[in-house]
């Protein structure tokens, strides 16, 4: 189980970075690299409100195992 946790986490990090830096490209080469430098720090700010507003962030113990 571990193992597959672990390929799952190494795909999403890693197999979601051609996705953006393609993203970057395309904003890059629409609008120049002011914005997309714009686009990635909107981008960061809102996967921190996501997490900051998600029950992970109020979690003080891990729950029991059902």
């Amino acid at each position: 189980m571990l193992g597959r946790v672990s390929a799952l986490l190494t795909l999403a990090t890693s197999g979601a970075r051609p996705i953006g830096a393609g993203i970057g490209l395309l904003i890059a080469s629409l609008s120049g690299p002011e914005a997309c430098l714009m686009a990635s720090a909107f981008c960061f700010l809102l996967q921190l409100l996501i997490i900051l507003v998600s029950p992970a962030a109020r979690l003080r113990d891990l729950p029991a195992p059902v």
